[in-house]
C-alpha cells in the first residue's frame, strides 16, 4: 500500500520507510530519513530539501 504524505518536519517523515523529496513536480531525492539525512549531512527536513533543490537548480 502508498500514502501520499506531506510533510516539511523531517520528525514526521521519519515515521515512513520511504521519502520522495519534490519541488514543482520533480523528484529531487529518494531514500529513508536516513539514507537522506547521510547524503546532505543535515537532520532536518529544510536541511535534507534545500541541497537536492539546489542541485536541480544548477542542473547537476
Amino acid at each position: 500500500m502508498s500514502v501520499l504524505v506531506a510533510t516539511a518536519y523531517m520528525e514526521e517523515a521519519e515515521r515512513f520507510d520511504w521519502l520522495v523529496a519534490m519541488n514543482a513536480g520533480e523528484v529531487l531525492a529518494t531514500g529513508s530519513a536516513a539514507e537522506l539525512k547521510a547524503q546532505t549531512g543535515s537532520q532536518t527536513g529544510a536541511g535534507v530539501y534545500r541541497p537536492a533543490a539546489r542541485s536541480t537548480a544548477s542542473g547537476a
